[in-house]
């Protein structure tokens, strides 16, 4: 619900500031006459003509065609601001009469009878928990795998993964690491993380490559993100991948900007 309050408050800021600025445009367009346009022999040919005066009008050469575009100009900045103006008061109207009560509000609000009832929507806040209360089982670590951990505490595979692994836990968002993925035609597999939208409660697989200027790993990571593709986890949709090579380590600035700007 705060999500579409928010969309709709831009909505309506965004058709204010173009009804203003068409405005202004017609304050200083005090151009006058009717624009007629015809086409002769593929030519496209401009007359203007008076109120009282019928048939096409005035030819205006292209020495006048700055005539023909302030008359353009005003018939179009006329239309986008009725347009703007209904836009803007329809989502008004819309943010006005939104209801104030979610769902999920009645059932947090049951208090000591939440055990006896199945909701038929959750609180973000308790979807997450849900969420990430779920039990699995990541890949097995070799016995001779160096033990690197988390800031929360658990096992990852190499330094780059703690570092992405800490930049989520820092900015919040929830994740699995290594939850096991099944894709058609290619199998089992298990995504460095699995990553939880807090808002639209969809989920996005984040990979990292991180030995891309070896050519064997760079050609097995094209074949991976292939497969993903084909399966639906569109790169920048509900997909995201981070690179590094022995020379170009990973910019988590480049993370944090990605992560932030999907979820």
């Amino acid at each position: 619900m705060k999500e579409l309050l928010e969309k709709l408050k831009a909505k309506r800021d965004y058709y204010c500031k173009i009804e203003q600025l068409a405005e202004q445009s017609l304050s200083k367009n005090k151009r006058e006459g009717y624009l007629q346009v015809s086409r002769s022999n593929g030519v496209i040919q401009y007359y203007v003509r008076g109120k009282e005066e019928k048939g096409k009008g005035t030819y205006l050469p292209k020495s006048q065609r700055s005539i023909a575009e302030e008359i353009a100009q005003r018939d179009y900045d006329r239309q986008v601001m009725k347009c703007a103006n209904q836009w803007q008061r329809w989502a008004k109207r819309t943010i006005q009469t939104m209801p104030q009560i979610q769902l999920a509000d009645i059932y947090d609000k049951s208090q000591g009878r939440k055990p006896l009832i199945t909701p038929y929507e959750i609180s973000n806040n308790d979807y997450i928990a849900q969420w990430e209360a779920v039990p699995y089982q990541g890949k097995p670590f070799a016995s001779d795998s160096p033990e690197i951990y988390t800031e929360r505490g658990e096992r990852v595979r190499s330094k780059s993964e703690k570092m992405i692994a800490d930049k989520l836990y820092m900015l919040e968002i929830p994740y699995r690491y290594e939850y096991r993925v099944y894709l058609k035609n290619f199998g089992t597999i298990y995504p460095d993380f699995l990553l939880l939208n807090k808002f639209t409660r969809e989920e996005v697989i984040l990979e990292h490559f991180g030995m891309m200027d070896n050519p064997d790993y760079a050609e097995k990571a094209i074949r991976k993100m292939n497969q993903y593709a084909r399966n639906g986890f569109v790169l920048g949709k509900n997909f995201l991948a981070t690179f590094e090579t022995t020379d170009t380590p990973m910019d988590l600035r480049v993370l944090e900007k990605m992560v932030t700007d999907l979820i």
